[in-house]
């Protein structure tokens, strides 16, 4: 069962149409999620399982007679779920009297900083990977002094296809 705080279940139906319009725009990492939920009561710890690819099968079959086959190999990574959140104080005057749609303007202010806060802690840890690639084949972030070549994006792109990372193309 979801739960709205102090607002009834009809007042958050209306206000989320609204939040998720002005939130969409700042997701920009949102679609290359792979999102899980986790079962209620469960645990604060989520687990992701990469499988490895498997070597290329380049030995030709014998006919009647079995592969040895190949066992399946896999990297877990665990995280550990953390709530962020914020309010806004709305009193009944304010909401009563006030000349402007305050709780519509309320919902809009928040969602945009929901949106931004979540795309922030993605980025932040996306940024935090150890494949990195910097410009001109420097050791780190802050000795980076030229903008990005057309050499760097090769380089970048030869790196991927050895590793045989896959094309995006779902949106």
């Amino acid at each position: 069962m979801n739960e709205y705080g102090d607002i009834s279940r009809s007042t958050a139906g209306y206000i989320m149409p609204g939040f998720m319009m002005r939130a969409l725009p700042y997701l920009v990492l949102e679609k290359y999620l792979d999102m899980k939920e986790l079962p209620t009561n469960s645990s604060k710890v989520a687990l992701f399982r990469r499988y490895e690819a498997l070597e290329k099968a380049i030995t030709p079959l014998t006919e009647g007679v079995t592969p040895v086959g190949k066992s399946m190999r896999y990297t877990d990574v665990s995280c550990t779920l953390q709530q962020f959140g914020d309010y806004v104080t709305l009193t009944d005057q304010i909401a009563d009297f006030h000349q402007d749609n305050v709780l519509q303007e309320y919902t809009k202010i928040i969602a945009e900083q929901a949106a931004q806060t979540l795309e922030t802690l993605r980025y932040n840890v996306l940024k935090a990977g150890t494949n990195v690639f910097y410009a001109n084949k420097v050791v780190g972030r802050s000795n980076v002094i030229a903008a990005l070549a057309k050499a760097d994006q090769q380089r970048v792109v030869r790196s991927f296809k050895r590793q045989n990372v896959s094309y995006i193309t779902q949106q």
